[in-house]
Formats: C-alpha cells, sequence, structure tokens
C-alpha cells in the first residue's frame, strides 16, 4: 500500500507538474494581461470616474482606485456577460480586441480554452 501511495505522489510531482504549472501561470498570465488592459483601455472614462466618485462619496484616491479595479480584473476572465458593467471600471465594451463581441468574452474564452487543454 505504501509503495502505491508513493507511486501517486511521484505521478503527480513530476508527470503533472507541466500541466498544473501550465493551468497555473496561463491564470496568472491573464489577470496580469486583464489589469493591464482595464488600466491602459477600459478604466479612466469619464463616466465611470464620476460613478466611482459617487458611490464613495469622497474624491478619486488614486490608490483606492486601482486597488478596487485590480479585484474587479479578476472577475472579466471569468464571465461571458457581453454587457458587463463594474462599479469601478465601468462598462466592459471591444476597446482592445476590437472584435463583434466584448474584450471579458474573448478573455474568458481563452481561459476556458487553457483548462480545457489542460483538463481541470
Amino acid at each position: 500500500m505504501c509503495g502505491r501511495v508513493m507511486l501517486l505522489v511521484h505521478f503527480v510531482l513530476t508527470q503533472c507538474r507541466p500541466i498544473l504549472v501550465f493551468a497555473v501561470s496561463v491564470d496568472s498570465f491573464l489577470t496580469l494581461m486583464t489589469n493591464w488592459l482595464i488600466t491602459h483601455f477600459i478604466a479612466g472614462d469619464e463616466e465611470a470616474m464620476a460613478a466611482f466618485r459617487h458611490t464613495t462619496g469622497s474624491n478619486l484616491e488614486l490608490g483606492y482606485y486601482v486597488d478596487c479595479i485590480l479585484k474587479e480584473s479578476a472577475q472579466v476572465h471569468a464571465t461571458f456577460a457581453s454587457n458587463v458593467t463594474m462599479p469601478c471600471i465601468g462598462p466592459i465594451s471591444n476597446k482592445y480586441f476590437e472584435l463583434h463581441v466584448a474584450d471579458n468574452v474573448v478573455l474568458t474564452g481563452v481561459n476556458l480554452i487553457s483548462f480545457a487543454l489542460v483538463g481541470v
């Protein structure tokens, strides 16, 4: 019995490690890409900033706003909804990829394809 457990642990650690590393790295890459995408293309539109000021009841504090954006950007590549509007980010459209679908749909598709390749 102990030999089978050791064999199973050895298999998982040596054979499945590249697959697990791929899954984690794709998810990390998508999170970083989404953060960059949101801070450079999506966020920063005046309506979203005004809505953020209104919900917080104070002036726009950059650090708090960026933290809010980073929290919401983790949710962007996890939804297929086409009309997503988040409190800090605002509406997500097709500004970056310029396809006929919203950017979050493209990112979620890439996320699901990577998970399908890994089989998780």
